[in-house]
């Protein structure tokens, strides 16, 4: 255990996790920070006290939501997580591209965005760097590909492998 002035050594996550939650995080404490050792919150205290135990699963690496589809391993320390991740199996996809005439959709908003960036914005921050090529792209995937395609392995070398 790495929180401030506890030095024992656990054996298991679990035994670490129970630890963490019975000792430090009484449910009888008004106190929501994180004493852990380094930690980048610096002691900013949280509103509540679950704030501070799904935070403390950064730590303790504790992911108790667990899929439930045969076969599949995934884990999860936030519930969010896993219903995104359950979308997986069932093929849901709720978030509707917002772009009129776009029919695409995706299992959670972050790739929504991403698509939307990529798809439908002029905005093309990604520069070959290629002297004399004029290139420009939405995403590090399409330049990595027209330098590859375009430049051959010599382009690929003289800017970087292709990043931004």
């Amino acid at each position: 255990c790495h929180w401030k002035d506890c030095t024992i050594v656990f054996d298991s996550q679990d035994s670490l996790v129970k630890h963490v939650n019975g000792d430090h995080i009484k449910k009888e404490k008004r106190d929501f920070t994180c004493y852990w050792q380094d930690c980048s919150r610096e002691q900013r205290p949280f509103k509540a006290q679950y704030m501070l135990v799904v935070h403390m699963r950064r730590h303790t690496g504790e992911k108790p939501h667990k899929c439930y589809h045969e076969g599949c391993t995934k884990a999860y320390s936030r519930l969010e997580n896993l219903k995104t991740h359950l979308r997986s199996h069932t093929g849901e996809r709720p978030y509707v591209c917002e772009v009129e005439g776009c029919t695409k959709a995706f299992s959670n908003a972050s790739d929504r965005a991403k698509h939307q960036n990529r798809t439908h914005s002029s905005v093309k921050p990604y520069v070959c760097k290629v002297p004399g090529c004029p290139k420009r792209y939405t995403d590090p995937s399409s330049l990595r590909k027209h330098t590859k395609t375009v430049h051959g392995e010599q382009g690929i070398k003289r800017v970087g492998h292709g990043n931004a």
